[in-house]
């Protein structure tokens, strides 16, 4: 079985991505990362500093489109009353994973 880790590289999903590799073992742990390309630069070496820790690599599936774009695409801001850049960013890719 494997367990796939939402991990964006914070705090939270470093945690996790730690504490399942420890429980299952890193053969069975994948690390899917959504690039939104809206993220401060140091999240990227963060992420990769922290993969290479726990002994897993980075799994991408994104949507290619940048936070921006979807913001001019839906002619709104998104918010967590309308959060279309989450379900297109990140559920979306995901769920086709």
């Amino acid at each position: 079985m494997k367990y796939i880790i939402q991990f964006s590289g914070g705090c939270a999903s470093s945690f996790v991505a730690k504490w399942v590799v420890d429980t299952y073992g890193k053969e069975n742990v994948i690390l899917l990362f959504h690039d939104t390309k809206a993220e401060h630069p140091d999240a990227y070496r963060f992420r990769k500093q922290v993969s290479e820790f726990i002994g897993v690599p980075i799994t991408e599936v994104s949507d290619g489109r940048s936070l921006w774009e979807l913001i001019w695409y839906n002619h709104a801001l998104p918010s967590h009353f309308i959060p279309f850049c989450t379900r297109m960013l990140k559920q979306e890719p995901a769920e086709r994973f």
